[in-house]
């Protein structure tokens, strides 16, 4: 599976504010499977992805990520324990997620952005192929899955994800350069009425 084009286009484009929020918002979604895995089984606690979540967004480039990788270890379902779960594959798809934006958080390489958008599409096909009892075998599997709507709903929630952050932070750049505008003819106002008083001082 490849990303496709379109979100991978939006994300070589983007600037690096409207990549870390979208690696945000992909891993807050996946959050919900990890939620899912943990309540069924009774293991983990989603209260410490959440903290992670947080921790990674207060230490941005500062962030220790063999920190970030040890509560990954430790928290991750055993797969050798959990062998043919589907929750804890998209558990653990969704702590994957999570180092690779706390990777990306760090060093601002793209592909580990681009590498938390693959996750969330390999989760929609993994919840693709179990709903409908699909073998990864079947020859028009490829196709199958490309057009799935569990599939097609995440490329949709990316695509409008990256379109809605960009608008986003335009209009913040906008409002910011509209403030810093009025900010400026504030000062000249006050230079101006400091000139008079000086003058009328004197």
């Amino acid at each position: 599976m490849k990303l496709p084009y379109s979100i991978e286009t939006q994300l070589n484009k983007a600037e690096y504010a409207t990549q870390w929020y979208f690696g945000k918002a992909v891993c807050q979604k996946l959050k919900e499977n990890y939620r899912v895995f943990s309540e069924q089984n009774q293991v983990g606690d989603v209260r410490v992805f959440e903290e992670m979540m947080a921790f990674i967004q207060a230490q941005k480039t500062e962030i220790n990520i063999e920190v970030i990788e040890n509560q990954i270890d430790r928290f991750c379902p055993d797969m050798d324990e959990f062998s043919g779960d589907l929750w804890a594959s998209l558990a653990l798809d969704a702590y994957s997620a999570l180092s690779e934006w706390a990777l990306f958080t760090k060093t601002k390489k793209i592909e580990a952005i681009k590498t938390v958008a693959y996750i969330a599409l390999q989760s929609a096909e993994w919840k693709a192929l179990a709903h409908e009892n699909w073998s990864q075998n079947l020859p028009d599997i490829r196709q199958k899955l490309d057009t799935h709507p569990e599939v097609l709903q995440e490329i949709a929630f990316q695509e409008n994800l990256l379109a809605h952050t960009f608008e986003s932070l335009q209009e913040e750049n906008q409002f910011l350069k509209e403030k810093n505008v009025l900010l400026e003819e504030r000062i000249k106002d006050l230079e101006k009425t400091l000139t008079l008083l000086k003058e009328k001082y004197s």
